[in-house]
């Protein structure tokens, strides 16, 4: 039996993690696959204030602490999905070496 694996999905400036329930409903049925998203800081109803920089300080923590050593996904089954000015975030790690085994990297409509 395959393993199971995971879309981290990094949103886009303005985004309502709300509305995209329906796509990532969606998306998991289509993919057979779980998705995880999160708020970054200043965003939706997280805490602290939207700063240029609280936008990239919490991805690492939320695939790390989260994802790998909390839900226990392999790095190798962890597909990064950045739309938008979250496509930064999704470069971010795949560019970094402790990352570069991931499953894949999807840009939608990046702003970089």
């Amino acid at each position: 039996m395959n393993e199971p694996y995971l879309i981290f999905y990094f949103h886009e400036n303005g985004t309502d993690l709300l509305r995209l329930v329906p796509f990532f409903i969606d998306l998991s049925s289509q993919m057979k696959c779980d998705i995880i998203s999160y708020d970054y800081m200043g965003f939706g109803c997280s805490s602290g204030k939207a700063k240029f920089d609280t936008f990239f300080s919490n991805k690492e923590i939320a695939l790390e602490t989260f994802a790998i050593s909390y839900l226990k996904y392999k790095i190798e089954n962890i597909l990064l999905y950045g739309k938008g000015l979250g496509a930064m975030n999704a470069i971010s790690l795949a560019s970094n070496e402790k990352y570069q085994s991931c499953k894949g990297l999807i840009l939608c409509m990046p702003i970089i």
